[in-house]
C-alpha cells in the first residue's frame, strides 16, 4: 500500500489550495519547515520512496511535485518529464548539498526550480505558487479531458467531473480512478494496472474485487445523473475503459 503521510488535512476551500506530492524521509521537511507553511494554501503528501511517488503521480492530479534529490536513485525527474501524463507537471527539486553540478543535472532533466537546505517554508510556498501559476498559464486549456462524446468533462485544475454538465461528487479514490481512465479514454486499462497505479499495490498483487466494487459504484453515480449513461465499459481479459 501507499507509504503516505498527510501533513495537513484539506480545508473546506480546496479550490484555493495547491496540492503537492513530496519525496522526503523526514530529514528535510522537519517541524520547523512545516510550521512556516500555511496549511490552508499548500497541502503536502509525503512519500518516502520514489517508486511509490511515481505511481501516485500518474494516478492522481496534483499541482506540483517536490523531489528530494537525496532519495532519487533513478533520475525520477527525467521520467516525470518524459511521461505524457506528467510531462507538464511542475517539479521543484530539494537538495541537502549546494552542488552546482547537481543543480545543472536536474535542470537538464527538466526541473523547474531548485532549493538547497536549509530553507524557509514560506520561500518554498512562494516558489510553489510561482511554478504552479506559470504552468497553469501555459496549459490553461489542457486541463480539461472530454470523453464519451462530450458527455463527460473532467477538469484537473478545478478538480471537478461533470456528467451532461451536472457536477458529480466523487471520493478521492473514485477521482483517481476516473483520472487514470479518462486520460486514455477509448483504451482499456487492465485490472492489474489499476491496482498498481490507483490503489498503490505492488505489481501483480491486490484484490481485483476492489476494482470491480469501485467500478460498480462509479457506474451507479453516473447513471444517477443520467440513467442512459453507458460510458464506463468492461471486457474480460482487457479491463476497463471510459468511452471516447
Amino acid at each position: 500500500m501507499w507509504l503516505v503521510i498527510y501533513a495537513f488535512a484539506p480545508s473546506t476551500s480546496e479550490m484555493d489550495m495547491e496540492y503537492a506530492i513530496v519525496v522526503d524521509d523526514g530529514s528535510v521537511f522537519d517541524v520547523s519547515v512545516l510550521a512556516q507553511i500555511d496549511p490552508a494554501r499548500l497541502h503536502l503528501t509525503f512519500i518516502a520512496d520514489c517508486y511509490h511517488a511515481e505511481a501516485r503521480l500518474t494516478s492522481e492530479p496534483v499541482d506540483v511535485f517536490i523531489l528530494g534529490t537525496y532519495l532519487d536513485r533513478n533520475e525520477l525527474c527525467r521520467r516525470v518529464r518524459t511521461n505524457p501524463v506528467t510531462s507538464q507537471l511542475p517539479v521543484i527539486c530539494v537538495s541537502k548539498s549546494d552542488d552546482l553540478q547537481e543543480k545543472l543535472r536536474y535542470f537538464r532533466m527538466g526541473a523547474d526550480d531548485f532549493l538547497v537546505t536549509s530553507f524557509d517554508g514560506r520561500e518554498l510556498s512562494a516558489r510553489v505558487t510561482a511554478v504552479v501559476n506559470r504552468a497553469r498559464w501555459e496549459s490553461r486549456h489542457a486541463n480539461v479531458f472530454v470523453a464519451a462524446g462530450g458527455q463527460l468533462k473532467f477538469d484537473t485544475r478545478k478538480k471537478t467531473l461533470e456528467v451532461d454538465d451536472t457536477p458529480l461528487h466523487l471520493t478521492r479514490l473514485e477521482y483517481s480512478l476516473v483520472y487514470y481512465l479518462i486520460r486514455v479514454a477509448g483504451n482499456f486499462v487492465s485490472t492489474d494496472e489499476l491496482l498498481e497505479h490507483v490503489w498503490g499495490y505492488p505489481k501483480g498483487t491486490g484484490d481485483p474485487a476492489l476494482v470491480r466494487a469501485q467500478i460498480k459504484n462509479l457506474r451507479k453515480k453516473l447513471q444517477d445523473v443520467n440513467p442512459e449513461t453507458n460510458c464506463l465499459h468492461s471486457a474480460p481479459g482487457l479491463g476497463y475503459q471510459i468511452a471516447l
